[in-house]
């Protein structure tokens, strides 16, 4: 690799070494340069899957962890600015690499494939895929096997200071912003607001019954130092050990003007629901006016 990674492809796996064999030759086959592949499995079956990496240029590394854990471990370790987080059992499309690249290089700061289920086609099937369409269409959530593709890191990428995170644009430009002092935050949904400023919402959560903290900040990219350390201003901070009652929310979505939504969906959990939280930012100009 002659030049630093534009794309690191993270993989947490869990007794998958099959899987991962059928998987792994169809990103090589697809290969840039500027893409490396970082593998994070559990210990079951690690030295099938050690060498499974090793035939196929991946990195793999041991880690007997949640899944969200060893998703982590592997943003922790790329160094690319751009992550794609796979499935072990993933079957990709032709020339996906490609897609993935050329979507960031078009300015896309993330994005997600078509769901489909593999093996003989079927009604129940087809009822299955049309429902996860219309879910991230009108809904904007996507499911994790749907080979999500981001362009800021979730959590501070590796070699830099773990208190800051960083906004990536596709022609080189960075921002840094300061990361909020909840533990374990990590950013899990990005939108823009018109005057080019950025919403970025930041979840911290550790384990069931811990306290979770969701965090609203606008970075607005013209307030920035010569470091490219950027304006955080906060927005709102939802806390649960504060009092407030708020489930895992994951994703936001732009509505219109100043307006946008805060999902957190049901987990396919029958103790959970899909929530839909529309709000407002108001600027400080205008709250004065009133």
């Amino acid at each position: 690799m002659t030049e630093p990674p534009r794309l690191s492809v993270i993989i947490p796996c869990r007794d998958d070494a099959r899987p991962l064999a059928r998987l792994l030759p169809q990103i090589s086959a697809d290969n840039e340069d500027q893409v490396e592949i970082i593998v994070v499995c559990d210990a079951d079956q690690r030295d099938e899957i050690k060498t499974v990496c090793t035939d196929n240029g991946a990195q793999c590394v041991v880690l007997n962890e949640p899944r969200g854990v060893r998703l982590r471990k592997g943003a922790e370790l790329a160094s690319a600015p751009n992550y794609w987080f796979l499935h072990a059992d993933s079957e990709l499309q032709d020339n996906a690499v490609k897609a993935v690249m050329q979507a960031f290089s078009d300015g896309h700061i993330g994005g997600y494939f078509r769901f489909r289920l593999l093996g003989p086609r079927s009604l129940r099937k087809r009822c299955i895929e049309y429902a996860v369409a219309i879910r991230c269409r009108f809904g904007g959530i996507p499911y994790g096997d749907q080979a999500l593709f981001v362009t800021a890191a979730e959590y501070p990428i590796k070699y830099r200071s773990k208190t800051i995170q960083t906004l990536f644009s596709s022609n080189g430009k960075e921002w840094n912003f300061e990361r909020s002092k909840a533990p374990n935050s990590a950013i899990t949904g990005l939108e823009i607001f018109k005057n080019g400023d950025v919403l970025v919402l930041e979840r911290s959560y550790r384990m069931p019954f811990m306290p979770v903290v969701i965090n609203l900040r606008r970075i607005q990219l013209d307030q920035c130092d010569k470091e490219k350390h950027c304006t955080a201003e906060a927005v709102a901070r939802f806390d649960t050990s504060e009092g407030w009652s708020i489930d895992n929310f994951e994703g936001l979505a732009h509505y219109k003007d100043n307006q946008f939504f805060m999902v957190s969906d049901d987990n396919n959990s029958l103790f959970q629901k899909t929530i839909l939280v529309l709000f407002e930012v108001i600027d400080a100009e205008e709250t004065s006016k009133k």
